[in-house]
């Protein structure tokens, strides 16, 4: 009895412990709203001192911290140009107060953040001493992504010796590096007092590829006589004769830099009319010589090119030079016309085609087609597949004379070509239809194609269950053998129920335990993100090269209440260079047409490579008015098979998927991708923070006020997407094991998107999965590592992602089935990369994980929460049980809740102090009971994927809140 008491005073007062600590940090929370507040306010007056004394010259006392007025002066200089006079002010104070010295000697510090903030600091202060130790930095330090910081901090001091320095500080470093460095430096070179030409002299490669890159960019004569010696060398060095500059150079970056120096030749006016181009093996090569035979304007050079398409040669890359000219001189186009009436062959006729496609309006409007030519010029569109401009002319004509010309010669194509007919009854005007005695026709329904099935995946489950069925018996026999032996079958039954119960214990203190090691690790890594941010100007993100381009990607299906809304948002995103394709995915509501009136879209004729296969696509649309914009309409196939289109259509650098019914904070990009020049690495996959937009104001797109949903459920939901974010993601980031991206904002290198085969579906790899946003992740990261590549996949948490989660329990409920079916799916077909130590972290730490707690922990938590029930009924458990599992299941679950609020708003206060009590409130709450029904539900979506259930289930839509 005496025992016992001590047990249950112990756990008390652990309990009571853990009580205390979840009641600091919330104490904690307040105290960091408090904070902020303050830290705003005196940055606004450190910004109204800093004005008065250095821009008017007015004297007054300085009441801040030299920390705070460092970061005033900071923003201050992204938005106005101190006098020198007031330059130099500045600089004497903080020289006076030592903080310039100080800077100085942490640029050799042993921290890489240190060195990098100094860099920062110092490039505030452009003077000599802080060049000459800025200088001398670079001259040694062996990190490229310091070395970036320190090149930005030098950009506005450059004279031949600095100059010269940043040039050799190229040579050796990672192709990171150097990709950025030549940007900065072809912005802020001397070229006048550079002797650049003798670079290509050097043996290095790397300073020949920068000479390459400066030439396109500052074109003198001297220029062009380096680029065609150069040219020269390198053709020597591909036919066998070795160059010391080339000898040691890899073939796929020999074969880079050629075609960059016969790119830049083309930028100087040089005409690679030599079949050794125009013939060579390289596509790439072919397409420079033909795009440099544009600059002649005449007809011959049209019939030369012509001439090239025999099938070897791309059709898109003859047909853009030809429109070059025929643009320069629309007059030739009359002549194309005869050429077509010499019925050319197929291929040119194809290139003749599109020239046509594109220039019909010229030809009825300007009266160059007599009635024979307009015959031959339809018939001539139809047959090229570009269509789409005959029909947007006809549907936007208003002349009747016009239509009366046309409409008889579009119904006898479309009597010759079922593809055409298709194509007029789905897109042209229905009244004009009816003149043509056409009915309107909407697209087929795609068919339906489902996965074969895999019963390996299903042997594996069945494998799974088994070990999770098994596993508190199988541990029971082996740890209590000796009460099997009494063959006392109510005796075994009573202590096999506390074994189960104690067992649980222990299984909610190690998941618990995981999360707290995750807390702590997140704590370290969202400080560390938030000083990286704060030290990068906004001069140096908007620097032209220093980050990568960006295609936003978003997938809509039946989104006609938030399309718009998402659109003007990702059209409004701070982002030095990106684009935006909205895929459709065969929507049935009006989602396209809502689009179509609102952004004033036409039908583009636009046709891509498909590098990934997908559905059909029916059409493009875009504005040009608005030339980042691009609309790709689609059969329906799944956000998957969208997010692949968009790829095939994408021409960034990185590729970003969200959800159409989405809104991205303003600066999410930015810190997004502010990250990569964060770490030598290359960074394959990037993630951001998602927080409900329900209870959000939004107002055209933007999101004007963060709050909590009045509706319960919505509510809830903002608990666990912080706690998943907040603790799980960066923690998992940090230990460079992070396996889930969430698909409502993902961003990942295009290359290796490509490599990799895209989104997983049927038309690439005949297997459908509903987590397509963790699949690429760990295929991504497989990659990687069986190439021992140096990656990095991280998780951003101040890049902020507002989405619209389920308000109605039937659409929850489809989601959270969705989710786990996707995990177990994932899981089993990445399986043998489980407790794979080639995969390092992943393999060893990631994955057991998610096996462990989330695919077979459901399946044992339904085992406990049974013994619990029969312990209770038969009065089999004791108090000291009881208080083990609410201590481990309940108090932890509320403290690590906390510890997710408190880092989540450590930086941003997202909530009012109201809300944040009411998300308290409900921290304490959902732990008795509403989170022990989602672990229980979570065993449903393991019985469906036995089932092979590939369903999404829709949601219902609300829209934002006005």
């Amino acid at each position: 009895m005496i025992l016992m008491t001590a047990s249950v005073l112990a756990i008390l007062w652990v309990m009571l412990a853990i009580v205390v600590l979840t009641v600091i940090v919330i104490c904690f929370v307040f105290l960091n709203k408090h904070r902020i507040e303050i830290r705003n306010l005196e940055r606004t007056k450190a910004r109204d001192y800093l004005v008065g004394r250095f821009l008017r010259d007015e004297s007054a006392r300085k009441e801040f911290a030299f920390e705070r007025l460092t970061e005033a002066y900071a923003k201050l200089l992204e938005q106005l140009v101190l006098p020198a006079r007031g330059a130099e002010l500045a600089y004497r104070m903080f020289f006076d107060a030592g903080i310039i010295t100080r800077w100085m000697r942490r640029l050799n510090s042993p921290f890489s953040i240190r060195r990098k903030e100094a860099a920062a600091r110092l490039g505030l202060f452009p003077a000599a001493p802080t060049k000459f130790a800025l200088v001398n930095r670079l001259r040694i330090e062996p990190k490229a992504h310091v070395r970036l910081y320190i090149l930005d901090a030098l950009k506005c001091q450059m004279d031949q010796l600095t100059l010269e320095i940043v040039i050799r500080s190229v040579v050796g470093s990672k192709r990171f590096y150097q990709t950025r460095a030549i940007e900065v430096i072809k912005s802020y070179i001397l070229s006048s007092r550079c002797r650049l030409p003798d670079l290509f002299k050097s043996d290095q490669p790397e300073l020949k590829e920068l000479f390459v890159e400066v030439a396109e960019g500052v074109r003198r004569p001297d220029f062009e006589d380096a680029l065609r010696m150069e040219r020269d060398v390198i053709e020597a060095q591909l036919s066998g004769t070795a160059s010391a500059g080339y000898r040691t150079m890899t073939p796929p970056r020999l074969a880079r830099i050629y075609r960059r120096v016969l790119s830049v030749l083309v930028v100087y006016g040089v005409e690679l009319d030599d079949p050794k181009y125009l013939r060579h093996d390289d596509p790439e090569i072919v397409r420079i010589a033909v795009g440099s035979l544009a600059r002649n304007t005449s007809f011959e050079r049209i019939e030369q090119l012509l001439a090239l398409a025999d099938g070897r040669i791309p059709c898109d890359a003859i047909f853009s030079a030809i429109k070059k000219i025929v643009d320069a001189e629309p007059a030739h186009l009359q002549n194309i016309v005869d050429l077509i009436k010499a019925n050319p062959a197929p291929e040119r006729r194809k290139v003749l085609g599109r020239i046509l496609a594109n220039k019909v309006d010229y030809f009825v409007l300007r009266g160059l087609a007599v009635s024979a030519d307009l015959a031959l010029i339809v018939h001539t569109i139809a047959g090229s597949g570009l269509d789409a401009n005959l029909i947007r002319f006809l549907n936007l004509n208003r002349d009747a004379a016009v239509e009366k010309a046309l409409i008889p010669l579009i119904k006898a194509e479309s009597d010759a070509s079922e593809r055409f007919s298709a194509y007029v009854r789905e897109y042209l005007d229905p009244a004009l239809l009816k003149k043509m005695g056409l009915q309107k026709q909407k697209a087929p329904a795609p068919e339906k194609i489902k996965s074969a099935l895999d019963p390996a995946k299903k042997r594996w489950l069945y494998a799974v269950l088994a070990v999770a069925l098994l596993f508190f018996p199988v541990l029971f026999a082996a740890i209590e053998f000796d009460v099997l032996l009494t063959g006392d079958a109510g005796f075994i039954a009573e202590q096999y129920v506390v074994f189960v119960n104690k067992a649980g214990i222990v299984y909610y203190l190690s998941a618990n335990l995981v999360y707290f090691v995750l807390a702590i690790i997140s704590i370290r890594g969202a400080a560390k993100q938030r000083k990286l941010w704060d030290i990068k100007s906004r001069d140096m993100l908007f620097e032209k090269g220093m980050l990568a381009s960006i295609t936003v990607i978003a997938p809509a299906f039946n989104e006609e209440l938030s399309i718009i809304e998402s659109v003007s948002n990702l059209l409004n995103l701070r982002y030095p260079d990106y684009e935006l394709v909205i895929v459709n995915d065969g929507s049935k509501d009006r989602t396209l047409d809502v689009l179509i009136e609102h952004y004033q879209l036409e039908r583009r004729n636009m046709t891509v490579e498909p590098a990934l296969p997908t559905r059909r696509v029916r059409a493009v649309y875009g504005n040009r008015a608005i030339p980042n914009l691009l609309v790709v309409d689609k059969d329906n196939g799944g956000k998957a098979d969208a997010l692949n289109v968009g790829i095939n259509y994408a021409t960034k650098e990185y590729v970003c998927g969200i959800d159409a019914d989405s809104l991205l904070d303003p600066n999410a990009l930015l810190q997004l991708m502010s990250t990569t020049i964060d770490h030598d690495e290359v960074t394959m996959a990037l993630g951001g923070n998602i927080f409900p937009v329900n209870g959000c104001t939004v107002d055209h797109g933007t999101v004007e006020r963060t709050g909590l949903s009045k509706q319960w459920l919505p509510l809830a939901q903002t608990i666990e997407y912080l706690r998943a974010f907040t603790l799980g993601r960066i923690g998992w980031g940090e230990l460079n094991a992070l396996l889930i991206i969430s698909g409502a904002f993902g961003l990942f290198e295009r290359r290796i998107l490509m490599e990799v085969g895209g989104y997983l579906t049927v038309a690439t790899f005949k297997k459908d999965t509903v987590g397509e946003d963790m699949e690429l992740v760990v295929r991504i990261t497989r990659r990687a590592m069986e190439r021992k590549l140096p990656f990095r996949v991280d998780f951003v948490h101040n890049a902020d992602c507002y989405t619209e989660v389920p308000p109605k329990l039937s659409s929850l409920l489809k989601q959270r089935n969705r989710w786990q079916r996707g995990l177990i799916d994932i899981l089993s077909y990445h399986r043998h990369m489980i407790g794979n130590p080639r995969y390092r972290n992943v393999g060893m730490v990631a994955m057991p994980y998610f096996l462990m707690f989330e695919t077979i922990g459901p399946l044992l938590e339904v085992q406990t929460y049974l013994a619990i029930v029969f312990g209770f009924l038969f009065g089999i458990l004791n108090v000291e049980i009881y208080l083990l599992m609410f201590t481990v299941t309940i108090v932890l679950g509320m403290f690590l809740s906390m510890m997710s609020l408190l880092v989540a708003e450590k930086q941003n206060v997202y909530l009012t102090k109201g809300d944040t009590w009411r998300l308290i409130g409900l921290a304490i709450a959902e732990n008795f009971g509403r989170r022990q029904f989602w672990s229980l539900y979570r065993v449903r979506g393991f019985f469906s994927s036995l089932k092979d259930d590939a369903s999404w289930g829709a949601m219902a839509r609300v829209g934002f809140k006005k």
